[in-house]
């Protein structure tokens, strides 16, 4: 199917495409301070993944960006649904486990803590990027680990992260030996 052009005025610019599964936006608009944000979006259902976001100084900047992804046409690596879902065990307690979820050649790291209770609760951190496979990734790790034999109530949670930050270590190891205040316990015998 070709892209259709659903809006075109002095501050937004609209342009959609159908696929089998999913739609594709790029929408341009004119923010504030007269510059113009352009996004190209994935749409699935109900969920929409930002693929791409560019702040460009004029509207001829804008339709010249407009014109090169309607050409280009999506960026495959983002898009990608066949992907190999691995899980790696972190730690095992009685009612707890870590694992580590890797997701294709993701560089993002991914983890799962499971708590076995009257429920069994799965608290999944993920990287944005695979928000729009969340309900596949949830299946396969319900089938992997064999949580419906387990329990048939589970509550999934899951929360998605869009960075990746270092922590600088050395900067906590220094202040190790720090005291930040003075407690005293008096235990007087009854």
């Amino acid at each position: 199917m070709a892209w259709q052009k659903l809006v075109d005025t002095d501050e937004l610019i609209i342009f959609e495409k159908a696929f089998k599964k999913f739609r594709i936006k790029i929408e341009a608009r004119k923010n504030h301070d007269k510059a113009w944000d352009v996004f190209q979006t994935k749409i699935e259902g109900n969920s929409s993944l930002l693929l791409s976001k560019k702040t460009l100084s004029s509207r001829t900047e804008a339709d010249q960006l407009i014109k090169k992804l309607l050409t280009t046409g999506l960026p495959r690596k983002r898009l990608s649904t066949d992907f190999a879902i691995n899980l790696k065990r972190v730690f095992k307690e009685e009612y707890v486990e870590k694992w580590k979820i890797e997701l294709g050649n993701s560089p993002y790291t991914n983890y799962m803590y499971l708590l076995y209770m009257d429920r069994v609760g799965v608290d999944i951190m993920m990287h944005e990027s695979f928000r729009l496979h969340e309900e596949r990734i949830l299946q396969n790790i319900e089938d992997t680990l064999g949580l419906r034999e387990i329990n048939d109530a589970i509550d999934f949670n899951v929360f998605y992260y869009t960075s990746r930050r270092e922590i600088n270590r050395e900067a906590y190891e220094s202040d190790a030996n720090m005291v930040f205040g003075k407690f005293e316990f008096h235990f007087e015998d009854e």
